[in-house]
């Protein structure tokens, strides 16, 4: 939903913007599950069984698969269980996330360095167009 809703977003800025917005804000679609991971607490209200062992070792912003830790995190099986049922369902599993991740969402509590960076990036441009 998130997902969905930001890249809409970016075609209208993209409008009103140009090429380098775009190009902007599509590149930042690799960041959902860091940004998801920049507030543990709207994984654990999404998925209340997700292991805290594995969202507690997450640095924000760090070099490593986001979308394969938090598999681990909550999705049964982990990550080996889910990438055997093949890219498909890899994508639905991310999507099916997105869904019940982003309604608890705060971008002001959200303390992702590169999600606070687009935030901000966000305003500017929303500061321009008004």
């Amino acid at each position: 939903m998130l997902e969905v809703a930001y890249r809409s977003w970016c075609w209208t800025g993209a409008a009103l913007f140009g090429a380098p917005l775009l190009h902007f804000l599509f590149d930042k679609h690799k960041e959902f599950e860091a940004w998801y991971l920049g507030d543990l607490d709207v994984i654990r209200a999404a998925y209340p069984e997700a292991k805290d062992n594995v969202l507690n070792g997450y640095i924000n912003d760090s070099i490593v698969g986001t979308w394969e830790l938090l598999a681990e995190a909550i999705y049964k099986g982990g990550q080996k269980a889910l990438t055997k049922k093949g890219r498909q369902t890899v994508g639905e599993e991310k999507s099916k996330w997105a869904e019940s991740i982003s309604p608890y969402m705060d971008i002001e509590r959200n303390a992702s360095p590169s999600f606070i960076h687009m935030r901000e990036q966000l305003r500017q441009i929303m500061l321009l167009a008004n």
